[in-house]
């Protein structure tokens, strides 16, 4: 109960997160009728409709996650280790191990699963080097195509991407796709 209660549950990452820990639909509903019971047995507090709405949600996210299971199958919690591991190796001397940690316990499992980890690193790099800088970007010519990759990091918030792709619009500049980190 406390994680739909102390976290985001519009953020992917929480229902992730308690998917690769719970495994299996089966272990899911049953953890879920253990603490609606719990909640019911505790006393109004801990089952006000507020706090159930809460754990129903995100009982259907995680199911939803554990169904498809591409985010938290035991492949891809392995992957992500490996690519977190990998991804640390390479920024170990530039960077503090505690920088590093802090900073992909920000990002989503989908980016760990499908960024290239030449691409993370370079990511990684322009997040972490920023210091006192509100921004970093770069730009580069795709090979073979009339497309420019445009990366970049600064500090999230809403309406940001909008906003990013409206200037963008507003120069004639194309936008063919986008991606967050987040």
């Amino acid at each position: 109960m406390n994680v739909s209660q102390r976290r985001d549950l519009n953020d992917e990452k929480t229902a992730v997160q308690v998917a690769q820990v719970v495994g299996d639909l089966e272990t899911l509903r049953l953890l879920f009728l253990l603490t609606v019971a719990d909640s019911l047995a505790t006393g109004p507090i801990a089952s006000s409709d507020w706090k159930i709405m809460l754990l129903i949600e995100l009982f259907f996210k995680v199911r939803r996650i554990l169904q498809s299971g591409t985010l938290a199958s035991p492949d891809a919690t392995r992957i992500v280790e490996e690519n977190k591991a990998a991804l640390s190796r390479s920024l170990v001397g530039a960077f503090s191990g505690t920088e590093i940690a802090e900073l992909m316990d920000q990002v989503s499992t989908r980016y760990f699963l499908n960024v290239p980890l030449e691409d993370m690193v370079e990511h990684f790099r322009m997040a972490l080097g920023r210091e006192d800088q509100k921004l970093a970007w770069t730009r580069k010519k795709v090979k073979h195509a009339p497309v420019t990759h445009v990366i970049l990091c600064t500090q999230d918030r809403p309406g940001l991407f909008s906003k990013m792709v409206g200037v963008f619009t507003l120069h004639n500049i194309n936008v063919l796709s986008g991606t967050s980190s987040r």
